[in-house]
C-alpha cells in the first residue's frame, strides 16, 4: 500500500513559530505528493484548541455547499474523534471495523456502508475526514 504524506502548518524553533510552508485550503490535493498517490493521507496535529475540530467542520461545511473538493470527492464521511469512545463504542469480543463506526458516525447500515466502500470506483471518490 503506497500513501503519500504531507506536513502542513507550522513547527516551533527556538521559541518561535517557523513557517513550514502554507498550501490553501482548496489546493491542497493538488501539491505534488498527494496528487499523484493512489492513497492520500494528511495527518493533522496540534495541541487541544488548535482548530482541528474546526477545520474539520469547516472543510465538511464547505464541501456540502458546493465550495470545495467537488471534483475530487463525492462523499465525505466525518468522524469526530472525540465520538471514538467507550460509551459510544462499548468494548465487545468482535471489536469494531470501518464499516460499524461509518454506518454508526453516518446513520447508514453497516451493510450498505460496505457495499459502497467495495465499490473501487466509490472508494476512490471518497474522503474520510
Amino acid at each position: 500500500m503506497s500513501e503519500s504524506h504531507l506536513s502542513l502548518g507550522s513547527q516551533k524553533k527556538q521559541g518561535a513559530v517557523k513557517d513550514s510552508g502554507s498550501i490553501e485550503l482548496e489546493n491542497l490535493f493538488d501539491c505534488l505528493k498527494l496528487k499523484n498517490a493512489k492513497e492520500k493521507t494528511i495527518l493533522m496535529v496540534g495541541a487541544a484548541g488548535m482548530g482541528r475540530s474546526t477545520l474539520c467542520d469547516d472543510i465538511v461545511y464547505r464541501w456540502a455547499q458546493g465550495n470545495l473538493w467537488q471534483k475530487e470527492w463525492a462523499v465525505i464521511f466525518y468522524v469526530k474523534f472525540r465520538n471514538l469512545n467507550e460509551k459510544r463504542y462499548p468494548p465487545r469480543v468482535e471489536g469494531y471495523n470501518l464499516y460499524d463506526v461509518l454506518s454508526k458516525e453516518s446513520n447508514y447500515g453497516a451493510k450498505l456502508i460496505q457495499e459502497l466502500l467495495e465499490d473501487k470506483t466509490f472508494q476512490e471518490k471518497s474522503l474520510l475526514l
